[in-house]
C-alpha cells in the first residue's frame, strides 16, 4: 500500500486513468477485512474531485461492467475506463438536470483514442473469443469520439 501511494503521490499531474489505476490497484491490495469496495470507490470519488474531474457513482446497472473492468484492467484498460466514463456521463446528466455547473476537462487526446481503437480492433481479429465484447466496447468508445 505504501508503494502504491508513493507512486501515485509522486505524479505532479494526475490523469483520469491515473485515478482509475489507483482504484484498481487499491482493490487488488484489499487492505481491509470488509468494505474495500466502498472505501475504494470513495477514494476514487475523492481523487476525481481533488484533480478537477467530474466524479461518478457506479450504479447497479454498471456494476457487472465495473467488476469485469477491474478484473481485466491489466490487459484491457478500456473496459474499466469506458464503464467509469459512462458512469461519469450519468453523473453529469444529474448535474445538468439540477443546473449545477462543472468545468468539463479533457481526459484523452482524440488521436490517442483512435490509435487505441485500432489496437482493440487488431486484438479482436486475433482473439475471436473476446471479439463480441471488444466490438461492443469499441462502439461505446467510438461514440465518445463524436
Amino acid at each position: 500500500m505504501k508503494i502504491l501511494l508513493k507512486e501515485y503521490n509522486a505524479k505532479k499531474i494526475k490523469t483520469f486513468e491515473d485515478v482509475i489505476d489507483l482504484h484498481q490497484r487499491f482493490e487488488v491490495i484489499h487492505p481491509f477485512q470488509d468494505g474495500n469496495g466502498r472505501v475504494g470507490r470513495l477514494l476514487m470519488f475523492k481523487e476525481c474531485l481533488a484533480n478537477g474531474f467530474v466524479p461518478f457513482i457506479i450504479t447497479d446497472e454498471l456494476k457487472m461492467f465495473y467488476c469485469r473492468g477491474l478484473q481485466q484492467w491489466p490487459q484491457f484498460k478500456e473496459y474499466l475506463l469506458d464503464t467509469c466514463l459512462t458512469a461519469q456521463d450519468n453523473y453529469k446528466a444529474q448535474l445538468d438536470y439540477f443546473k449545477i455547473k462543472y468545468k468539463p476537462k479533457k481526459f484523452f487526446d482524440r488521436t490517442e483514442e483512435r490509435s487505441s481503437l485500432r489496437e482493440i480492433h487488431e486484438m479482436a481479429k486475433s482473439n475471436p473469443q473476446c471479439a463480441a465484447v471488444t466490438i461492443s466496447s469499441m462502439k461505446f468508445t467510438k461514440e465518445r469520439l463524436m
